[in-house]
């Protein structure tokens, strides 16, 4: 399976588990309650949530990443169009931010 393909499963899971805030407004708040440990950003999200998002994020010291997939592909596995996403879950976290950053398929490990 594509790494691609396994961070949507991951999401999907993170989701299911209730462990995942959508959207600008759910991310900001996940971040204000100090839930928020990684917040994403779909490969199309407009620049100035971008900039919003990045600013809050630094303000409580959460991680932010850009993802490699845009809101269309997000949107058939959350139900619902989302640019902004908060994992409010360290070993979530921690999977995505390991599926973000593992390029090489024979390096990777899964939780």
């Amino acid at each position: 399976m594509e790494s691609r393909e396994k961070l949507l499963n991951m999401l999907s899971l993170c989701r299911k588990a209730g462990k995942l805030s959508m959207g600008f407004d759910s991310a900001k708040e996940a971040l204000v309650r100090k839930a928020s440990r990684l917040c994403l950003l779909a490969a199309d999200c407009s620049p100035k949530t971008a900039k919003e998002v990045r600013f809050f994020c630094g303000r409580e010291g959460v991680s932010c990443r850009d993802l490699p997939v845009g809101r269309g592909d997000l949107s058939k596995r959350m139900g619902k169009e989302y640019t902004v996403l908060s994992v409010d879950d360290d070993s979530f976290a921690a999977s995505i931010q390991n599926l973000l950053t593992c390029t090489n398929e024979e390096d990777c490990v899964y939780d």
